[in-house]
């Protein structure tokens, strides 16, 4: 990886907001990863209980539900996923998800680059569409989250009149499924 492109990348992991968008297209699959998974072990020691992180020693494409479920983080020269382990319980152990050693084609910084670094036009042709997706969000609509992506992107298209065909589920040219996943991380960054 080039020394602008991973400056560019610790840059974007640095700022919580960017990091949430950058998050968001790995999770639509946007931007595509590859890392070591981390297989969580643990054992008794009388009471106490001690519990081990193994990393693979493969390399494996981090599938997009990861991203979703996971927390991104930058540690040491080093971008990680992990799941939330406040509460050990070892019977659960197993269910522990984790990511180490993280790494993205230089393709993918590219892309990203792009999408991060480039200046955006102010006006778009579908301010109809941004603005709905706006108020969804600042309304506290997450989607991933607290509420599916087909459920957000149905009622963006009934906010913004984004329909052809509303009883034939049929979107308007620019205001497909796909259109409003690309722009929700950018849309986030405005209203945070």
């Amino acid at each position: 990886m080039s020394n602008a492109l991973s400056i560019m990348l610790v840059g974007i992991l640095a700022d919580p907001i960017k990091r949430h968008a950058f998050q968001e297209l790995c999770a639509i699959g946007e931007i595509h990863a590859e890392g070591k998974p981390v297989r969580y072990e643990f054992e008794r020691e009388g009471a106490r209980i001690h519990i081990t992180d193994v990393v693979e020693p493969r390399f494996k494409w981090i599938p997009t539900e990861d991203f979703r479920e996971l927390l991104m983080s930058y540690w040491d020269g080093e971008v990680r996923l992990d799941g939330a382990r406040e509460h050990y319980t070892p019977e659960l152990v197993d269910q522990f998800k984790g990511w180490r050693f993280i790494r993205f084609p230089k393709s993918e910084l590219i892309k990203l680059a792009k999408s991060f670094c480039e200046p955006r036009p102010r006006a778009r042709r579908n301010d109809a569409l941004n603005a709905a997706i706006k108020r969804r969000l600042e309304s506290g609509e997450d989607p991933g989250r607290n509420i599916p992506w087909d459920t957000f992107c149905v009622k963006v298209r009934d906010d913004c009149n984004g329909w052809t065909n509303r009883k034939q589920n049929k979107a308007k040219n620019g205001f497909g499924d796909k259109t409003i996943q690309r722009r929700v991380p950018e849309m986030r960054l405005t209203t945070e």
